[in-house]
């Protein structure tokens, strides 16, 4: 009987470690937390939390290459870098999740940017060659300067060409031209 059965185990052994495993490796992410100082690097992100609200928060550097996906209650929290360069790669952030930036994040190549809940930036976010937007909750924290409540708002171009970028007082000059214009046509 044992001749029968080491054969067996063996044939067994060579099967689980040649096919993979087909796992979430969301439980490599509960509760994790990238300290200041440490990088952290992975070709795809993918948390899902089926028993309950899980944060994964980075005070250090987080790099991800591919995919990037939230679902299920999950949470991110960066208060430090966080870049995300996908290639034809969907970054979503889905419905009961939260994905809240206080820090630098950049968010480049992806097909598909959907961001269905809780996207908040208190921080700076950069976003470029991104084909399709599917966003509709997303927010741009407010912030308080001299008293007044104000929402900064940096819009970064890239193209070729000439840019010539006007200044605070030749944008104001540019909109008060428009205005009167518009009043112009609104009174003929």
């Amino acid at each position: 009987m044992r001749k029968r059965i080491l054969p067996f185990i063996m044939v067994m052994l060579m099967i689980f470690t040649a096919l993979p495993i087909s796992a979430s490796a969301s439980t490599l992410y509960y509760g994790k937390a990238i300290n200041s100082g440490e990088t952290y690097t992975d070709t795809s992100f993918e948390m899902w939390c089926w028993y309950g609200n899980e944060t994964f928060t980075n005070n250090g550097t987080v790099n991800i290459s591919n995919g990037f996906t939230l679902g299920y209650q999950a949470s991110f929290v960066n208060n430090s870098e966080f870049t995300f360069t996908g290639s034809n790669s969907t970054f979503g952030v889905s419905s009961g999740c939260s994905f809240q930036n206080n820090g630098t994040a950049r968010i480049s190549g992806c097909y598909n940017l959907g961001l269905e809940d809780s996207f908040v930036n208190t921080g700076t976010l950069y976003l470029s060659d991104i084909s399709n937007f599917n966003v509709s909750g997303v927010v741009n924290a407010p912030r308080y300067l001299d008293g007044k409540r104000v929402q900064l708002l940096d819009i970064y171009y890239s193209g070729v060409g000439i840019l010539h970028e006007l200044t605070p007082e030749e944008m104001e000059e540019a909109f008060q031209h428009h205005l009167a214009e518009r009043n112009k046509e609104k009174t003929a």
